[in-house]
């Protein structure tokens, strides 16, 4: 789904079911993507996971800035809560900073 030039809004799921000797094991993912361009050179996008067989959830946001084309600063904040016993505890948190650039010889 786009709302206009400057949005972006996507939703997924997936689902799955194998069966083992155990049991039978099955899993829902269902994710939701959103994308703003804020200018031609600086986007943010985010996703967000919830996954029922970890019962976790993760998101990450990226901010991505291009400072030249084919060069570019990206600063992703990521975060993931849950486990089996306790679906928001805090399990980890990163952040990540990445430059690019394009050199022609």
């Amino acid at each position: 789904m786009s709302g206009g030039s400057h949005l972006t809004l996507g939703v997924g799921h997936s689902y799955g079911s194998v069966d083992v000797p155990g049991g039978a094991l099955r899993y829902q993912l269902v994710s939701t993507r959103v994308a703003v361009a804020m200018t031609t050179r600086l986007f943010v996008n985010t996703l967000v996971q919830v996954n029922t067989l970890d019962r976790n959830v993760s998101a990450n946001v990226r901010l991505q800035y291009i400072y030249r084309p084919g060069s570019d600063i990206f600063l992703v904040f990521s975060e993931s809560r849950g486990d089996r016993d306790r679906p928001w505890s805090f399990e980890e948190r990163g952040i990540r900073l990445k430059v690019t650039w394009l050199a022609r010889l």
